[in-house]
């Protein structure tokens, strides 16, 4: 598997366990949950073999799910290949990218909202181009599809994650971040996730970042709902490994490099979040309390060690077989190292210089720390959503609600009435696809009382769902038409 590195003389791995009759069976090796697609790393230009197992580590460390890695010492049919990693293959399931399962008869209402993984690489697995430039003039980024796989895609969920990722980027590229349907482009995304995507590719400096195996992955609606940024993959040019777009540079942030920008053009995510407040006090606040504990410089140095050790003997039968020290592999910066501890050496001489740079130009405030930490992913399943846009006025377990009014003209838009005999967790407003375009959140302590949904001008005529969400889990619909 791979593709720069299928030149190399070490080779990369995909694999499939299958059972006697050759099916796809699942299984648990060496203690990760059952699956059937694993990849066996080579991790040939990366002397180290640890560029992959740390960037996985921390970001794991930091909350999200990245692929689980463990070293193993590979054999093929009785000849010694050297020492791997094996690593999960990114795809939907409970243990890994964990998101709902998304069939070919999910076409509508809360069932079509997720979940769906996409990304931005090479190669062309189906996709759309967005509507938007990207950072060099004249390029635009290619999303491409990767679960649902293309063939597998019905062609209503195509438009739907299109037309949802187009809604992010209407936002972004408007001055005040609000999009067509006049809501913030942050209210689609974990937040947190951007934030600790972005510290994590320049952290590391991967030259691969923001334009190569960069993936995304989008909830269902009764679960968040939202985009988030991840999983992570193919580390291995980081951490200094790169000889090219400065990254050998422990200063200077890699996304104004603008590294082959042209030929590969990123998702224009991170450029323009970077232009708002929010999003530059978010990353402050998540970067000075990262730094504290999990990306504290002697946690880092501490696991970084450790890996060294418990693969000391590994190595030494890897590099018997591989005689690559003191030789030029691709795209190895200069000096290159002599031994296993020079590399180590380095890797960690480079990071704490990283790390301070970083310390001393990481934008944003870090004030109103608390509020910032709500705006991720975190969000127990909501319940009681419907699979289709079934509008029956009554009751529900919860007690009565009334809605009001539920249908207005454009021009005397206000704000949408709820009245209760519960207390509620929020109220969403969504559209006919089942996309969330407004949604205001009230604490669990609020009592009983008679609350609003502010309906912003910006809002485009249609059919939407109004969803009012109880305490106990249970939920209440209602069509509002706007004209």
């Amino acid at each position: 598997r791979g593709q720069s590195s299928l030149g190399f003389p070490k080779k990369s791995y995909g694999v499939e366990t299958c059972n006697a009759e050759g099916q796809d069976s699942t299984v648990a090796i060496l203690n990760f949950p059952e699956e059937s697609d694993w990849v066996l790393h080579a991790s040939y230009a990366d002397k180290s073999i640890m560029r992959n197992v740390l960037a996985h580590h921390l970001f794991n460390e930091m909350g999200h799910y990245s692929p689980r890695t463990q070293y193993v010492e590979l054999f093929v049919n009785g000849t010694y290949q050297g020492l791997y990693v094996l690593m999960e293959k990114i795809k939907r399931d409970k243990k890994r990218v964990d998101i709902a399962k998304l069939t070919p008869i999910d076409t509508a209402g809360a069932d079509i909202t997720g979940g769906y993984i996409i990304k931005v690489d090479k190669g062309d697995d189906g996709g759309w181009i967005s509507k938007h430039e990207s950072i060099v003039d004249g390029t635009y980024c290619y999303y491409q599809f990767v679960y649902p796989k293309k063939d597998e895609l019905q062609p209503k969920q195509a438009e739907y994650i299109q037309a949802f990722i187009d809604s992010i980027e209407e936002g972004l590229f408007a001055k005040n971040f609000y999009n067509f349907s006049g809501v913030r482009y942050n209210e689609y995304i974990d937040m947190t996730s951007f934030t600790d995507n972005f510290i994590i590719n320049e952290i590391t400096k991967n030259v691969d970042a923001y334009r190569l195996s960069t993936f995304f992955h989008k909830h269902k609606i009764t679960s968040c709902g939202k985009l988030s940024a991840g999983p992570l993959w193919d580390f291995d040019l980081s951490f200094r490994n790169a000889d090219y777009c400065d990254g050998w540079n422990p200063n200077g942030w890699l996304y104004e490099q603008y590294c082959d920008y042209s030929y590969f053009a990123p998702p224009m995510f991170f450029y323009k979040m970077l232009d708002d407040t929010l999003f530059l006090n978010a990353l402050r606040c998540r970067w000075e309390d990262l730094r504290t504990n999990k990306l504290h410089t002697d946690t880092l140095f501490a696991f970084i060690d450790q890996t060294a050790a418990n693969i000391d003997e590994a190595q030494q039968r890897n590099y018997q077989l591989w005689q690559t020290w003191g030789k030029y592999v691709w795209p190895n910066p200069q000096p290159l190292a002599n031994n296993y501890q020079e590399e180590i050496d380095a890797l960690k001489a480079w990071l704490g210089k990283r790390l301070k740079w970083m310390d001393e130009n990481m934008p944003g405030t870090a004030k109103n720390c608390d509020y910032y930490a709500t705006l991720g992913c975190f969000e127990e399943e909501i319940t009681g959503l419907p699979n289709t846009l079934n509008f029956e006025i009554g009751l529900n377990k919860s007690g009565a609600c009334k809605i009001w009014p539920n249908i207005l003209a454009k021009a005397n838009l206000e704000t949408i009435n709820i009245e209760t005999k519960s207390p509620i967790t929020k109220i969403l407003l969504s559209d006919f696809s089942g996309r969330i375009v407004l949604r205001q959140d009230f604490s669990t302590q609020n009592q009983p009382v008679s609350k609003y949904l502010h309906l912003p001008t910006k809002i485009q005529a249609g059919i939407y769902l109004a969803s009012v969400i109880f305490v106990d889990g249970q939920s209440y619909q209602q069509k509002i038409v706007i004209n």
